[in-house]
């Protein structure tokens, strides 16, 4: 066979076929001489979410608009009672976030939505969610994990929903820039293999479990700036999910109606139809995600926990717990301060301890500032430790930076009552 039995194959598979009702093509007409009439050159393709049916656009030079993720048309919009339940366990007091979230879900051509993490007990029917949420494209959720992990993501074109069960693996600044623009961007680049690279037109679903003994399921690098870390809390919609939907779904519902009816009957996908059409949810076309996350202890451990602030935290603790640290003047450079919830440390005592500790902070005077809520340069007690171990108030000006507790006890590096008991001890030496 040669290239003209190949193109004569093409017409009378592909092309005949699907000719506009009405149209009549010449049977005589060689395969050749027709698309040398009436073909265009295809000089970019483009994968839509949502899109009926594949089209051609001569814009650009010409492209082909490809339809992908259609909702499946078989589904009609329909309330269940027991589904609006479980939601409502499942959302606790975030429970009006994951509607509005919900009721956006299926537009993913047009709005962007912030990824759903759902933090809590095993069992907690956490997965079960966007399984069902599957059911509105007639597919199962894509793994999140092999799109960021493979030189190819031709999941990416069989669902618009991003599934990372039990936490993002990949980490570092680059999982960082992909989850960023994952969330928020329509426009995306994909590998497919034995294709040539497609942009897709979508705005993808990313739902995240991960059970309480999960610290970190999003890992997105240690060396995010400040701007960084605030674009990656407002992109996550944080749900502490309790035990509640799970014993819900236990004694309630059971495994045979789950699997029967919410799933394989598309009930949880009539439900999420239905929240689409009914449920009033609040939306500004103005913003960048159609839903907008409240900020969690989540966000703030998430926050924390980036760049140096855990080493700042070991630092501090072993300050105070040590009260001081010998260092020629002999004084005690950190304060422990219940009452307002803060540790006021000087920066040559904290860059001295660094030293001591060998701990590998590169720069401990700006680790310090960015823990820090301001600098104070004001009247203060400073306490010199004598040999035998007492010590004497002296008063004299010195500069301060003020450490929020926070910084210490959303790491776990320090308890309140730990916090509470330094101070007394400090009491009594001050006694």
């Amino acid at each position: 066979m040669n290239g003209n039995d190949y193109i004569s194959i093409a017409l009378g598979q592909f092309t005949r076929p699907n000719l506009p009702a009405g149209v009549e093509l010449d049977e005589d007409l060689a395969a050749p001489r027709f698309f040398e009439a009436y073909g265009r050159l295809l000089r970019r393709r483009v994968l839509v979410s949502g899109a009926r049916r594949t089209t051609w656009t001569p814009a650009q030079g010409g492209g082909l608009l490809e339809a992908i993720h259609p909702l499946d048309v078989d589904l009609e919009p329909r309330h269940h009672k027991d589904i609006a339940e479980y939601l409502q366990l499942l959302g606790g007091s975030d429970h009006d976030l994951l509607l509005d979230w919900l009721s956006h879900v299926t537009y993913t051509n047009s709005r962007a939505l912030p990824a759903l993490l759902l933090r809590g007990e095993a069992g907690g029917g956490k997965t079960l969610l966007p399984k069902g949420l599957a059911k509105l494209w007639g597919t199962q959720p894509a793994d999140y994990n092999k799109v960021t992990g493979t030189a190819f993501q031709s999941e990416m074109r069989e669902s618009p929903l991003l599934l990372a069960d039990e936490g993002i693996k990949e980490k570092g600044d680059w999982a960082a820039s992909f989850f960023r623009q994952l969330v928020t961007n329509g426009t995306h680049k994909a590998s497919i293999k034995h294709q040539d690279e497609v942009s897709i037109s979508c705005f993808f679903r990313v739902v995240v479990t991960a059970n309480n003994d999960d610290d970190d399921p999003i890992p997105l690098g240690r060396s995010l700036g400040e701007q960084g870390i605030r674009a990656v809390q407002q992109r996550v919609l944080h749900i502490e999910v309790d035990e509640k939907p799970g014993r819900y779904l236990t004694n309630k519902v059971g495994a045979e109606r789950i699997n029967s009816v919410w799933l394989d009957g598309n009930a949880i996908a009539e439900h999420v139809l239905w929240l689409r059409d009914n449920h009033q949810a609040s939306y500004d076309p103005t913003s960048r995600l159609a839903v907008n996350p409240r900020t969690t202890p989540w966000h703030n451990a998430f926050a924390h926990n980036q760049g140096d602030k855990p080493l700042t935290a070991e630092v501090l603790r072993k300050m105070l717990q040590d009260g001081r640290m010998d260092s020629g003047s002999r004084k005690v450079t950190v304060m422990n301060d219940p009452q307002d919830r803060q540790v006021w440390v000087s920066a040559d005592a904290f860059i001295e301890t660094t030293k001591i500790l060998g701990t590998r902070l590169k720069n401990p005077r700006d680790a310090l500032r960015k823990a820090s809520v301001k600098k104070l340069t004001e009247p203060t007690r400073t306490y010199l430790f004598s040999s035998d171990g007492t010590f004497k108030l002296e008063g004299k000006t010195t500069r301060l930076y003020r450490v929020p507790w926070d910084v210490l006890t959303v790491n776990e590096v320090m308890h309140d009552d730990e916090l509470e008991e330094l101070q007394t001890v400090w009491r009594r030496r001050k006694a």
